[in-house]
């Protein structure tokens, strides 16, 4: 949040990091001419309830992204199915839940990963366990918290991250997988600057079209020579990508959000602005 605080500075715009009920008050008083919403996944499940209101449509100008995309895309096994709608490659995935907990029994497969059906960083994953012990978990995890999301454990080793804004790829790294087995970097994972060719680039552009998001960390998996769509990160961290890389993620995100709230550098004391629009950032 500081480096991305820092990126407007650096361009002579405020803005300002709010929590959504904070949000909900400004946009009350006096909508800001954009904002950029990271809201990570596994939160509250009520945390953007108060953005999702029908009086706030059209309120700010501009959304990056809008609250219905963001809370969709975190329902991680509606986004299974968004992304196998649009033809996407995907692990095969089920939904455990108490009502129906023989969900994942028919999908292939020796080992499964098992994972709350919400969620970031790789918590509350677990990685591989065979067949019969993953599907007990997962009927045990639903009976406790309504579902769990299983899905085939592929072969691949070196998964990788394409960090999209405004639809453009501004950086991409390999995670190779430490003691722990995961390619995370928040659990040992080792990043390195990767360079997506065309086909990647337009896998990972169509996988945040599907899920309706600007921004997404789209994670891929080489698996049996053909990369496969992990997951879709609607609020993607970019400390790691950044130093892998030396990509300015934050002034990418930043430059964004003034193109789209029509609002230019700050000269001699005020705004610029490029088009009508409001007369700030959030």
């Amino acid at each position: 949040m500081v480096r991305l605080v820092g990126a407007f500075g650096a361009r002579g715009v405020p803005a300002h990091p709010l929590r959504p009920a904070e949000l909900v008050e400004r946009l009350d008083a006096a909508p800001p001419a954009a904002v950029l919403l990271r809201v990570p996944s596994g939160g509250p499940r009520d945390a953007l309830d108060p953005l999702l209101a029908p009086a706030r449509d059209g309120r700010p100008a501009t959304w990056i992204d809008p609250p219905a995309s963001v809370a969709r895309a975190h329902d991680k096994a509606a986004l299974a199915r968004r992304l196998v709608e649009a033809g996407l490659p995907t692990p095969p995935t089920a939904l455990v839940t108490r009502d129906d907990p023989h969900a994942a029994d028919e999908l292939p497969g020796e080992r499964l990963v098992v994972k709350p059906p919400t969620g970031s960083a790789g918590r509350g994953v677990t990685l591989g366990l065979p067949r019969d012990a993953a599907l007990r978990g997962a009927r045990a995890y639903a009976e406790l918290t309504g579902a769990a999301l299983v899905q085939t454990r592929l072969d691949g080793t070196v998964d990788r991250r394409v960090l999209l804004v405004g639809g453009e790829v501004v950086a991409a790294m390999e995670r190779r997988p430490g003691a722990t087995g995961r390619g995370s970097v928040h659990y040992g994972g080792s990043p390195r600057a990767w360079s997506p060719d065309p086909g990647q680039a337009e896998l990972a552009r169509a996988a945040a079209r599907a899920a309706g998001l600007e921004v997404a960390g789209v994670d891929l998996l080489e698996d049996a020579g053909r990369d496969v769509v992990l997951e879709v990160n609607t609020c993607p961290g970019f400390a790691a990508i950044e130093r892998a890389t030396g990509a300015d993620v934050a002034g990418a995100l930043a430059d964004l959000v003034l193109r789209r709230a029509g609002v230019g550098p700050r000269r001699a004391g005020r705004l610029t602005p490029r088009s009508a629009g409001g007369s700030g950032v959030r």
